[in-house]
């Protein structure tokens, strides 16, 4: 149970430094009054001009870096085990695979019995 708590507890924390450390990468740009797009036709400052659909923007890209980030980080944070492993994980199967022919008959493989005997259709 320690371990776990521990897992969530380091997930959260890298998880909240690297978040934060996006953030003040494009701080600069939320916080500025002029974002002229100049993809358009004609050239216009969308800050001012569409103040409303600017401050939307701005609210949905945080919504959505959170939850991107978070589905990204989860799976590659869940996963990071299973590619950088010394150790092989090796299948425990009890199940013995010889078949035992007592004759030459042609015999329709059914199942596995729970006893984990193999049955057959003669």
């Amino acid at each position: 149970m320690k371990n776990y708590l521990l897992k969530i507890a380091l997930f959260l924390f890298s998880f909240c430094v690297i978040t934060i450390f996006i953030l003040l990468i494009f701080m600069p740009i939320f916080k500025s009054n002029s974002i002229i797009f100049t993809f358009s036709i004609t050239p216009f400052d969308i800050a001012q001009v569409y103040p409303k659909i600017w401050d939307y923007i701005k609210k949905t890209y945080f919504v959505f870096l959170f939850i991107s980030y978070f589905i990204i980080f989860n799976y590659i944070y869940n996963n990071i085990e299973k590619y950088f492993s010394l150790k092989k994980k090796t299948k425990n199967n009890n199940f013995n695979k010889k078949q035992n022919f007592e004759n030459d008959d042609l015999k329709i493989l059914i199942g596995v019995k729970h006893e984990r005997t193999t049955c057959f259709y003669e």
